[in-house]
C-alpha cells in the first residue's frame, strides 16, 4: 500500500433521497453500525443508511462491494476498483483512503488493512492520511 497525502473525491455520489424501491424491508446483505446510524449493503451494491422510519432507507453509494464501520464512520470498498473510501455523512461525500486490500478492521480509533498480496499489515493515520506498515499477518 502507498501513502495518499492527498484525497480524491469518489465517483460514487452520495444521494440523499430515500430508497424506494425492491430493496425496502430487509433484502441486506451485510448490516453494519457505527454508534449513531445503521448501514446495511444490498446484494446489487448499494450502501444505504437507515433512516429511523421502518422500512426507509437512503442510499448513500452505489457501486460498492464491501462495508464496514468504526464507531464514528462508515467505510466501504469500491466495485470497480477495490478501493478503500471513507464517508462523510455532513457533506454527503465519500473519500478514497487507501488502494485494494484482501481485508480490514477497525477499532474505536484505528482502521487496519492486509495489503492484497497478504505480506503486511498497515494502519491508517487519519491525520496524515497515510498508511504504515505495523507488521506481517503471518505468525
Amino acid at each position: 500500500m502507498e501513502a495518499r497525502p492527498t484525497p480524491v473525491a469518489s465517483s460514487a455520489p452520495a444521494s440523499s433521497k430515500p430508497e424506494e424501491g425492491p430493496h425496502r424491508d430487509g433484502e441486506a446483505g451485510i448490516v453494519v453500525a457505527t454508534s449513531s446510524h445503521l448501514y446495511r449493503i444490498t446484494p446489487d451494491g448499494q450502501a444505504q443508511e437507515y433512516t429511523g422510519k421502518a422500512g426507509v432507507w437512503t442510499i448513500v453509494r452505489k457501486g460498492t462491494e464491501r462495508i464496514f464501520t468504526s464507531p464514528t464512520t462508515l467505510y466501504a470498498t469500491d466495485g470497480k476498483t477495490g478501493n478503500i473510501e471513507q464517508y462523510d455523512r455532513a457533506k454527503k461525500s465519500w473519500t478514497v483512503i487507501g488502494a485494494p486490500v484482501d481485508s480490514f478492521v477497525s477499532t474505536k480509533d484505528r482502521l487496519y488493512a492486509v495489503n492484497a498480496d497478504r505480506s503486511n499489515v498497515y494502519e491508517y493515520a487519519a491525520a496524515s492520511e497515510t498508511w504504515s506498515p505495523i507488521g506481517s499477518p503471518r505468525h
